[in-house]
């Protein structure tokens, strides 16, 4: 679940709530829109002047196209042009430009107008857009799928009778006099007859006079025809003609919600700017923007931009789709519109937020903490310093295999820097030029060599001082190799005198444990010896004599263990290999062990993968192993605890392990405990050679085995592990 802190919370609110309010405020547009009354549609007709030329231009385009097909031209202009008059092809040219350019080119921009031109003498239909449908319903008029309809008759002498839904409607239909009068002041340049490349069209009023114009030129009647005009109730989409409705029928124009999402982004940067920047810095999510890399940050910020741009469209189409809903309209339309608007503002008001943010941060930081933030924090930089190694990697050439291939992309480059310079200065003053700066690489670099090769005699001096703490770090460029050699031997002395300083303390902790292992029931059976000669009671030098006899069989003991565990590390064993059931050895170790764990008071818990283990052992060698683990774990474990061993038998070996709780926390590496002469009990005051897990280490590694210890805090375990 995506926790979200305070900050956000009060971020994402305002961020929904101004999207809320602009659709909002974009939809009762539409619906007053929707409202208005058929006199204001009304209203916006007769008044409007730019209707009325649109009319007349698609009347002039419908006509043409009518004639050119009678007469087979292929030019708008012939129906103006005299055959007779003498007009040459290039005058002609410029005046058929000239009149798609301002009369006949635009109209394919026009989309709510449909018109059909019908010659009543030939029974052609000439279509504009939907003009087909008119051309089905020449007497009756939808008022409920219109909203402006107007139709104009011509008879055979060129008169009109003009139909319209509203009759006070009458549009000046001289449609043709006006345009030939045009192209009559572009031929004597009065118009400007300017392309859209900037060339003249204009013809020189010197080339013609007005008497020749007038014979080039005419008007031509319009006759035996009927044009028919519509604009649809439910406008296809935006054009002039709904510009033109907007800006004449009252209320806010669709296009002025451009304006009104304008003011409402404004206002989300206003805003943005009153959020504290250390609470949001603080956040998680504010880390996160803090992370970006500043490339991404500006390509956000263009996307962001560019975002900003479409939910103006999407607002002005909803608006547009519920002014002109109907009953059983596709109410999904309205819906998607307002999902869509909500989305894409969404997104680009909260990108305005975290883009006032990072500009926040620029005057939070300071201009020098955003530049180093710039440098750590920057795709290029990372970029140009990766080019920077390489090159100098590719420059360095290092005294190791691969110097004859740094030495080649050396030359290669020095020939293409060369080749460069050779042919911007030219031979004499490039090879000049590339002299000099050869001359200063050369210089560059001997600098380069001579530091690096300072701080190498620096780290040598450091080893032969016997410093081997520090870690040589230093770049030696060319001499690295010898850095990574130097840097191994240091680690191997360090290494070779930490363990020999090891062995020297186990060595003298060896010594010492062994003198009062074997001194302790030596004194003692010096001390009874002494006794015995003095004493002449029977009964008690029978005492003493038991108590030299168990000093003696301990003394014996130890000097066995003390044997073999030399063996062991020696590795002089000899191995009687046999099948040995791990499991029946583990039984009779812990029967034969029984009073002394009794006498402990701990218990014991096995767990078996199998009855039956059977292993290919030295039987006498594994029973030591088994029973110095077990007599180590009811010696040392805590009084009225569990002992836990178990048997696994996996595919390729078996793993024995034994675990326990310790009476004291062990806070030495367990690792001692393997060496010689080494007890969990540092006071040595419990009974014991110290050899027993060490012997055990020793008999499983020279039966290929593995002996570890594992311990955390006053836990203890033995695992112990043997190949099949």
């Amino acid at each position: 679940m995506i926790k979200l802190e305070k900050i956000w919370k009060q971020i994402i609110l305002f961020v929904v709530s101004i999207s809320m309010f602009l659709v909002l405020m974009v939809m009762g547009i539409g619906i007053y829109r929707k409202n208005l009354s058929e006199q204001d549609m009304q209203e916006v007709f007769r008044q409007n002047t730019q209707i009325e030329s649109i009319l007349k231009d698609i009347t002039l385009k419908l006509y043409a196209e009518n004639e050119m097909y009678k007469t087979g031209n292929a030019d708008y202009v012939d129906i103006f042009v005299n055959e007779n008059g003498g007009i040459t092809p290039d005058i002609k040219d410029k005046l058929e430009e000239y009149l798609r350019r301002n009369y006949i080119d635009y109209l394919t921009d026009i989309y709510n107008i449909d018109a059909v031109f019908i010659d009543n003498t030939t029974k052609k239909q000439i279509y504009y857009n939907k003009g087909t449908n008119l051309a089905r319903e020449l007497i009756d008029v939808d008022k409920n799928e219109t909203r402006f309809w107007y139709r104009v008759d011509y008879d055979a002498k060129g008169n009109q009778t003009i139909t319209s839904l509203d009759e006070k409607l009458v549009y000046d239909n001289n449609v043709l006099t006006k345009v030939m009068m045009d192209l009559k002041y572009a031929m004597n340049g009065d118009s400007g007859m300017i392309d859209s490349s900037g060339a003249n069209y204009a013809i020189d009023s010197a080339e013609l006079v007005e008497t020749k114009q007038q014979s080039m030129l005419s008007v031509p009647e319009i006759k035996n025809c009927t044009i028919i005009f519509a604009i649809p109730t439910a406008l296809v989409e935006f054009d002039s003609i709904t510009n033109i409705i907007d800006m004449y029928s009252g209320g806010m124009p669709y296009y002025q919600i451009e304006g009104l999402y304008i003011l409402a982004m404004f206002v989300v940067a206003i805003v943005s700017f009153l959020f504290s920047y250390e609470k949001i810095k603080a956040t998680h999510y504010g880390a996160y923007i803090d992370k970006a890399y500043w490339e991404i940050r500006v390509i956000l910020s263009g996307l962001i931009f560019m975002t900003l741009a479409i939910p103006v469209s999407e607002l002005q189409q909803g608006a547009y789709i519920i002014s002109t809903f109907k009953t059983g309209s596709n109410i999904f339309d309205i819906l998607v519109s307002v999902v869509v608007s909500l989305l894409l503002m969404f997104i680009g008001f909260g990108g305005i937020v975290i883009g006032v943010y990072w500009f926040k941060s620029i005057f939070k930081d300071g201009f020098k903490v955003t530049v180093d933030k710039i440098k750590t924090k920057a795709i290029i930089i990372k970029g140009l310093k990766i080019c920077k190694r390489w090159m100098l990697s590719l420059i360095t050439i290092r005294l190791s295999s691969d110097a004859y291939i740094k030495l080649a992309g050396v030359l290669i480059v020095n020939i293409l820097i060369m080749s460069v310079i050779v042919l911007i200065f030219g031979y004499w003053f490039g090879s000049i030029f590339y002299s000099i700066l050869l001359a200063f690489v050369a210089v560059y670099f001997m600098k380069e060599i001579q530091k690096n090769y300072q701080k190498l005699l620096e780290c040598t001096q450091r080893l032969s001082n016997g410093d081997l703490s520090t870690e040589i770090t230093e770049n030696l460029g060319a001499f690295d190799p010898l850095k990574n050699e130097l840097e191994n031997i240091r680690i191997g002395f360090k290494v070779a005198i930490d363990e020999e300083t090891k062995s020297q303390k186990m060595k003298t902790e060896l010594i010492s444990n062994v003198s009062h292992d074997l001194k302790t029931p030596l004194t003692s059976m010096i001390s009874y010896i002494d006794l015995l000669k003095k004493e002449k009671d029977s009964k008690k030098k029978k005492e003493y004599l038991e108590t030299v006899e168990r000093n003696s069989l301990r003394l014996k003991h130890l000097i066995e263990d003390l044997f073999e565990v030399s063996k062991a590390n020696s590795g002089d064993i000899k191995l009687e290999v046999m099948d040995v059931d791990i499991v029946s050895l583990v039984n009779q170790t812990l029967f034969e062990c029984k009073p002394q764990i009794d006498k402990a008071k701990i218990k014991f818990k096995t767990n078996y993968s199998k009855e039956k283990i059977v292993l290919k052992l030295d039987a006498h060698k594994t029973y030591r192993i088994i029973e110095n683990v077990i007599t180590n774990a009811y010696k040392y474990s805590l009084e009225g605890t569990r002992v836990y061993i178990d048997i696994v038998e996996n595919e390729y070996d078996i793993i024995f392990s034994i675990r326990n709780i310790s009476v004291e926390e062990i806070t030495f590496d367990p690792n001692d405990l393997v060496e010689r002469f080494v007890r969990g009990d540092k006071s040595r005051n419990s009974e014991g050679s110290g050899l027993g897990l060490a012997i055990s280490k020793g008999f499983t590694e020279a039966q290929n085995g593995k002996f570890n210890i594992e311990t955390d805090g006053d836990y203890f375990k033995v695992i112990i592990k043997f190949n099949k």
